[in-house]
Parts: C-alpha cells; sequence; structure tokens
C-alpha cells in the first residue's frame, strides 16, 4: 500500500482556504488519500495545530484536531530521535526544525513511500531509504 506522510505546511494550507499553498496541497492530499493511506506523527499535528493557533483562532486550531483522527498517526520510537539527533547534527546548514527531522526519522524507518511538505529543506536531506520528498 502507497503511504504519504504529511508535513505540518500542507496541513495547514489544506485546511485554511486562504492560504496560498491551499489549492496544490488540496489537490495532492486527495490524490494520495485516493492512491493509499495518508500518516504523519503527534509532532506533526501538534505543530499544526500551535500555527493555526496563532495565525488564526482556537476554533481553526481545533479543526487540525478532527483533522487528525482522519489519517494514521504513526509510532515514534527511540530510535527515531536519535536519527532524528544525527539528521540535525548532519545538516546544520538547512533550516531543518525538530519536529521536520523526526518526521525524516520515521519515514526512513517506516515503508513510507512519499512526503508532502511545503519545506524545499526537506528534499535536501539524504535518507537510507528512497523517499520521495515532494514539495508543494
Amino acid at each position: 500500500m502507497h503511504t504519504t506522510l504529511l508535513d505540518t505546511g500542507p496541513i495547514i494550507a489544506w485546511l485554511r482556504a486562504r492560504d496560498p499553498d491551499h489549492r496544490p496541497s488540496a489537490g495532492a492530499i486527495a490524490d494520495r488519500a485516493r492512491r493509499g493511506r495518508l500518516a504523519t506523527i503527534w509532532e506533526v499535528v501538534g505543530e499544526a495545530y500551535t500555527v493555526m493557533r496563532r495565525r488564526a483562532d482556537a476554533r481553526s486550531a481545533l479543526r487540525v484536531l478532527d483533522w487528525a483522527n482522519t489519517v494514521d498517526r504513526l509510532p515514534v520510537e527511540p530510535s527515531d530521535r536519535d536519527r532524528c539527533q544525527e539528521l540535525l547534527r548532519r545538516h546544520p546548514d538547512l533550516r531543518l526544525s525538530y519536529v521536520d527531522a523526526l518526521l525524516l526519522a520515521v519515514a526512513e524507518r517506516l515503508p513510507a513511500r512519499e512526503l508532502l511538505t511545503l519545506d524545499a529543506e526537506l528534499s535536501a536531506v539524504r535518507l537510507r531509504s528512497g523517499l520521495l520528498v515532494t514539495v508543494l
């Protein structure tokens, strides 16, 4: 089964119709949902909630939690946190957040085929897996 991981940016853009990245994010998410399963990690959900709370309001932020119940939330293992640290140390020149690196570590460990993001920095990270990083 085709598993697509979602980063924070496309989630926020999909939930905010006025977001400049709404149309490409909504289209890509709908397309990937038709082809297989959508997944993310709770840390991405938390980051999306916080961004929506700051940019909009509490009601908008709560939509993130409602949305999170519609996708698979993958477990983060201690080895993912170790790998996250390795990725951050290996790429100090990139503007990777901890959540970005953690999501990449989980993607590397699991059989995910693709990661949807708005962050071009993620595509510069070389992983041990053949993950396709699609920047919308």
